[in-house]
């Protein structure tokens, strides 16, 4: 959804609200009339933009198909002119002078076309003083016979295909600025009123039911999965979420869009065997959510073994006397201590 799709929604959500709970509330001077006014508005609006976005991509289209007919007209043209006159030493040198601009940029395009049309024409000057006179070079692109004529046109009617490009540009700014405008407006109505009629409702009346069913913009973004933290779930009951807390039983809530914090709260929500249970502060707070750093370890230890996995203090490193040799054989067995402690996590 757009961003006038969004308030244009809320608008039409608020409106019978409006009317129905707080007919006679106005705010600025605005009321449900003005509200419904500026429902309909958003239509005209839109469609003002998107014929300004078509004349702009049209405009933009014509300069793009000039650039590559100029381009295509600098490349061909004196290749043919090379093949037809390879014997004529002056122009072949005025032909090789060509090939110092490369035609790739928008400016390099013009240029290299600018010096070819002059020997674009004498090339049609040596053609026809030949003994057998030929006809003049002829480049076809896109089903039209170009001549050095038509490219010159072509050439001298760029500048107002580029004009009109900018002309369509500002139009298309006009008519955004335009719905920009007209989507605050309306924006800033339906949160005025939302948030006088919150204040005015009491919990279990009818207004407060109704709004609850106004989708707010931070509604409208924790439904579509935008900025939603990750310790936030959905509750099975009610639209509002709410952190987890992971030292109680999670059996209010498994729906939640992280599947592997799923299935570790169904794990948890399993009684345990013992009282150790990993989710609450153990040895005076050591390891406080033990049950996501190391949850096979947990799960498959016997209760004692849990106990003492977790108590247990970590082996001591070699100091920086042992050798090299000795101190990496030393940090392999400290790691292979540590992941048996369960202080790596490793299951």
């Amino acid at each position: 959804m757009e961003f006038w799709e969004v308030t244009k929604q809320r608008a039409q959500q608020t409106l019978p609200v409006w009317s129905r709970h707080t007919l006679a509330l106005r705010i600025g001077g605005q009321g449900i009339a003005e509200l419904g006014a500026l429902i309909a508005g958003f239509e005209p609006l839109v469609q003002q933009r998107a014929l300004a976005q078509d004349a702009f991509d049209a405009a933009f289209r014509a300069g793009q198909d000039a650039r590559r007919r100029m381009q295509v007209l600098g490349t061909k043209v004196p290749a043919l002119i090379v093949a037809q006159l390879d014997e004529n030493a002056a122009l072949m040198q005025e032909v090789d002078a060509l090939y110092a601009t490369t035609p790739r940029t928008e400016s390099s395009i013009l240029k290299r076309l600018r010096e070819l049309l002059p020997v674009w024409q004498r090339a049609n000057a040596a053609l026809a003083a030949l003994n057998t006179a030929q006809p003049p070079i002829t480049r076809r692109v896109d089903g039209v016979p170009y001549t050095a004529a038509l490219a010159q046109m072509l050439l001298d009617g760029y500048p107002a295909a580029v004009g009109m490009l900018a002309t369509q540009a500002e139009a298309l700014n006009t008519s955004r600025a335009s719905l920009r405008g007209h989507d605050h407006t309306a924006d800033r109505l339906n949160k005025r009123w939302y948030k006088i009629a919150k204040a005015q409702s009491d919990p279990g009346s009818g207004l407060r039911g109704a709004l609850e069913g106004i989708t707010t913009e931070w509604k409208a973004k924790t439904l579509a999965g935008k900025k939603m933290p990750n310790d936030f779930i959905f509750p099975t009951t009610g639209s509002e979420p709410r952190p987890i807390d992971f030292f109680a039983r999670p059996s209010f809530c498994l729906q939640t869009r992280q599947p592997q914090l799923t299935a570790k709260l169904r794990r948890i929500d399993e009684p345990e065997p013992c009282e150790a249970n990993p989710w609450r502060r153990m040895n005076e707070g050591r390891m406080t959510r033990l049950g996501l750093r190391a949850p096979s370890l947990i799960r498959h230890s016997k209760p004692r073994q849990r106990h003492e996995l977790i108590s247990t203090p970590p082996p001591r490193f070699p100091g920086p006397n042992v050798t090299r040799s000795r101190r990496g054989c030393a940090r392999i067995v400290d790691q292979a201590e540590f992941r048996r402690a369960g202080a790596w996590g490793a299951g």
